[in-house]
């Protein structure tokens, strides 16, 4: 369910000149960040393919970033700034721990949603060390917040929460979400997430 990039690019030396050179260099770099993470949905993110799809050349590309890797980083960032502002918002306007589970699968998903392409990007399995994607790091550092708040206000619903089922229930939203956003949608993802949540950290 990729975004095709909205505006052709014009043709060499044909640019719409009643924009600003900032309003012409946020288009480009746009149309790039699209365009990568469309590529990136097919195979391989390489420069080639990335210019091609986005109708730009090489030199444009490497006016704004220094590699594939590079791109990858800005769409990253911009979808996981959204979803910390989301799930930071949660935590503060819920009050009991099962209304902060309900609100962080809600911001969580309502943030993925709004933003397909760059979710893609920051579910991202990596290979190696590392256990969870961003996002899910991202998602296991609010559970963390969430299970010390509730023991704080002696709540005892999550007292049993140890790193073990907080890494569980972000790797396993993680998972749920990723097929989400990739073209296999959860039904009533919000409720089937919360609940997740809920069974592995009591």
């Amino acid at each position: 369910m990729s975004r095709a990039v909205q505006l052709p690019a014009p043709p060499r030396g044909a640019y719409d000149r009643s924009l600003s050179r900032a309003e012409r260099d946020a288009e480009h770099r746009e149309r790039l960040l699209l365009a990568t993470a469309e590529v990136l949905g097919e195979g391989p993110a390489t420069v080639t393919r990335i210019v091609e799809r986005a109708g730009v050349g090489r030199s444009t590309f490497y006016e704004f970033f220094d590699s594939p890797e590079h791109v990858l980083e800005h769409l990253e960032q911009r979808v996981l700034h959204a979803v910390e502002t989301a799930l930071a918002a949660a935590l503060v306007q819920a009050r009991t721990p099962l209304e902060r589970i309900r609100a962080i699968a809600r911001g969580w998903l309502l943030e993925l949603e709004a933003r397909p392409v760059e979710a893609r990007v920051a579910l991202r399995a990596r290979i190696g060390s590392e256990l969870l994607s961003p996002a899910g790091k991202l998602l296991h550092q609010v559970l963390e917040r969430l299970t010390q708040a509730a023991r704080l206000d002696g709540v005892g619903w999550f007292g049993a929460a140890d790193d073990v089922s907080l890494l569980a229930a972000a790797a396993a939203v993680e998972v749920l979400s990723r097929r989400h956003v990739g073209g296999k949608p959860l039904r009533d993802a919000q409720r089937t997430l919360a609940e997740l949540m809920t069974k592995l950290l009591r």
